[in-house]
């Protein structure tokens, strides 16, 4: 069985959305960063980062197959100014990226057809820093290919 990673088919399937997306849209023009562990550049503004994925593998045929894939997506907008406690724009910012991508996430659950099932779980927002800059930044849990064996929504994420 030739079957991709999860981070693979999420950062494919964002990767076609922002490429789509129109100048109206909050993904538009979005850095798409591979992993969390990516710096942001100074020309980065805000994107979608794809996190760590935990997951399973089970026997699928004659194969292996990946199940209960745990990740965040990160969405991050930067502060912008020379006032740092002024975040609210960035806040604003990164509520809408975070919409857009669990729109496009209930829209596309199998993500443009990469053979997978994504699960949304409660989300949350903060500020954060970033290689000493400031950005509000939505953390989005998903769970990828749920196979019931786990209450992924009593998780406190």
């Amino acid at each position: 069985m030739s079957d991709k990673a999860i981070e693979v088919k999420l950062f494919e399937f964002f990767t076609e959305q922002i490429q789509a997306a129109t100048p109206d849209s909050p993904i538009y023009q979005a850095a798409l960063l591979d992993t969390i562990h990516r710096e942001i550049r100074d020309n980065q503004l805000n994107g979608i980062a794809i996190g760590d994925v935990t997951s399973t593998f089970a026997p699928y045929g004659d194969s292996v197959k990946e199940f209960d894939g745990f990740t965040l997506l990160v969405c991050f907008a930067k502060v912008i100014g020379s006032d740092k406690t002024n975040r609210q724009p960035a806040v604003q910012k990164v509520f809408e990226i975070q919409q857009e991508v669990i729109r496009l996430l209930f829209k596309f659950p199998s993500l443009n057809n990469r053979n997978c099932d994504v699960h949304i779980l409660r989300s949350a927002r903060t500020a954060q820093g970033f290689d000493a800059e400031d950005y509000a930044v939505a953390n989005i849990p998903v769970v990828v290919d749920e196979s019931g064996e786990y209450d992924f929504s009593r998780q406190g994420y």
